[in-house]
């Protein structure tokens, strides 16, 4: 079988999907929307400010609603925004220290648990092949975007 394009969005979604069924995260109220997640997943992969346009390219979300977002965020205490010390005409926003420990804690999670939910019915050499790959594609992903 060839691995296709329609292929590795199918794993994608159902990756996505065991991730939020087995993550321990703390209920908050109102819920996270879409946006806020595509803009949290950004700043928590970019441990530095990062300006509204770098946010809209990254996320392909409009800018205006980038903006409501970033401003839901900070309402929420979760993001702090500031001017750029280069560019005073540029708005840039980093997670909040809390935020970010939350995350990483959510992120150090181990997946067993959430692997094993896709791999039901596998073999246990299938399963152990599988994981080995999962482990090798994210160093080489990870390898190439230092």
């Amino acid at each position: 079988m060839t691995l296709t394009l329609g292929n590795l969005h199918y794993l994608t979604k159902h990756l996505q999907s065991a991730l939020r069924d087995n993550a321990e995260c703390v209920e908050v109220d109102p819920p996270v929307t879409p946006g806020e997640v595509s803009v949290l997943e950004f700043l928590l992969m970019e441990d530095t400010p990062r300006s509204i346009r770098e946010i809209v390219t990254h996320t392909q979300l409009a800018q205006s609603w980038v903006s409501t977002v970033v401003k839901g965020l900070v309402s929420r205490g979760w993001a702090i925004v500031a001017q750029d010390a280069k560019d005073k005409r540029v708005t840039t926003v980093v997670l909040a220290e809390e935020v970010k420990e939350g995350a990483q804690m959510v992120m150090n999670q181990d997946a067993s648990q959430a692997l094993g939910q896709l791999m039901q019915g596998a073999k246990a050499d299938e399963q152990a092949l599988i994981e080995q790959g999962l482990e090798v594609l994210y160093q080489v992903v990870k390898r190439n975007q230092e």
